[in-house]
């Protein structure tokens, strides 16, 4: 299945809008997503939808995510087996926090290490191609790897004093990336117009764009 392009989701106005590449995963995507119902979606070669009444939809995830999943929803325990973040990269790369608060990942070595090393819970996770990663820890710091020079260059640069912080980071194909800062603006490479429009759009209407994903 190719990659989807973009899944972008607003928390004030209820409204989510969402663009796949693969029409037989879109159509099974947008029958399934429920805007004013759900509070996590991740895409990559698949999807996964996370509602506020605990229930979980999937397609196509990496392996080790969709047996967790299985697991613990065959056990019983609705809130154990409902994602209150997750993020699903290429090759197989995925993070997920569990509303129990148990955590899991599979990635580089070098963010598995930085996940397993850092003391603090991760408010945004973004995969790249070739092993790229960055990780946005709640308390405003950031670590990353591998990522292209623009985007390390904006990265760096909000670490300094007075300087906006960064809310979310995400990262697509042929060194597409977006971030957003914690003022709700908002910069990126590549970004299609599609995508811009969108953003702006909900912006516009003094909506508050909680996630994007390239």
């Amino acid at each position: 299945l190719d990659r989807p392009r973009l899944s972008l989701q607003e928390t004030h106005g209820g409204r989510c809008f969402s663009s796949f590449a693969a029409a037989a995963l879109g159509e099974r995507f947008d029958a399934l997503l429920d805007p004013a119902e759900a509070r996590v979606v991740a895409v990559g070669r698949g999807f996964l939808i996370a509602n506020k009444d605990l229930s979980v939809h999937h397609s196509h995830l990496p392996r080790a995510l969709e047996a967790m999943l299985t697991e613990r929803l065959e056990a019983g325990d609705a809130r154990a087996a409902c994602p209150e973040n997750a993020v699903i990269g290429v090759d197989d790369a995925f993070y997920v926090r569990f509303r129990d608060g148990h955590t899991e990942w599979h990635g580089p070595i070098s963010f598995s290490c930085a996940v397993a090393e850092n003391p603090h819970q991760l408010a945004s996770v973004a995969f790249g191609e070739s092993g790229g990663w960055v990780i946005v820890c709640d308390d405003g710091t950031i670590k990353f790897d591998n990522v292209p020079s623009e985007l390390a260059k904006v990265l760096l640069a909000s670490q300094k004093m007075g300087s906006k912080q960064i809310s979310e980071v995400s990262m697509g194909a042929n060194t597409q990336w977006f971030v957003r800062f914690n003022d709700n603006s908002w910069t990126g490479h590549l970004v299609s117009p599609e995508l811009n429009d969108v953003v702006n759009f909900f912006q516009a209407s003094a909506g508050d764009v909680q996630g994007c994903s390239l």
